[in-house]
């Protein structure tokens, strides 16, 4: 409630998942036709290897417009998507730090998609993709393949005259003197990155 500055609707979106309790971390969402769409990631077990646990991007919606059943689990089979989870493009890839927002009459979502690189430093790259309703799952990333960003730690994405744009945080590269995540700003029309600048230098603004 803006006047009251207090929630007047809250809603647990608990997907039916078969796994142990996993901590959701940078949570983001949005509503879009009627449906409100909420993103986090996940830190999973690596199944053989040395190395941290992956992370994987997780995304539900919640049906704002269904009528809900009488129980519990009748409003979870109703009301809840399934949950989908964002596939690395790279193999033994992470997925983090996601984002959601309407633009050109569809939803879209931005996440990050990080690895160790061939010299044992991390390495990522912002991807984006827009929601297709009749495949129920999103289309194949837009990679952003020039971002003067080698590792970048976050994204959020919103709209502003007309494109996408995205605020991200990361290391300048080639500068001796800076050592914190700078908050940079580009625009996004669909096809292409465009207006890449910094947008704050000091500290750290991941």
């Amino acid at each position: 409630d803006p006047e009251r500055l207090t929630a007047d609707w809250t809603q647990e979106v608990t997907p039916a998942v078969n796994e142990e309790p996993l901590c959701p971390q940078s949570p983001d969402m949005c509503v879009f036709q009627d449906r409100l769409w909420v993103t986090w990631h996940v830190l999973k077990p690596k199944v053989t290897g040395p190395g941290p646990p992956l992370a994987r991007q997780r995304m539900v919606y919640y049906d704002l417009a269904a009528e809900p059943g009488t129980s519990a689990a009748d409003q979870a089979a109703e009301l809840v998507s399934p949950l989908m989870e964002v596939v690395p493009e790279h193999s033994g890839a992470a997925t983090s730090n996601g984002s959601l927002a309407p633009y050109l009459d569809k939803l879209w979502a931005a996440w990050l998609e990080t690895w160790i690189g061939p010299d044992g430093e991390p390495e990522g790259m912002i991807m984006l993709a827009a929601y297709e309703p009749w495949r129920g799952a999103f289309a194949k990333p837009v990679a952003w393949a020039d971002c003067p960003v080698r590792n970048p730690r976050t994204v959020s994405i919103g709209t502003y005259g007309g494109s996408l744009v995205l605020l991200f945080s990361g290391l300048v590269e080639g500068d001796p003197e800076y050592s914190g995540d700078a908050l940079w700003f580009a625009q996004f029309d669909g096809r292409r990155f465009f207006d890449v600048r910094i947008v704050r230098r000091l500290g750290s603004n991941t």
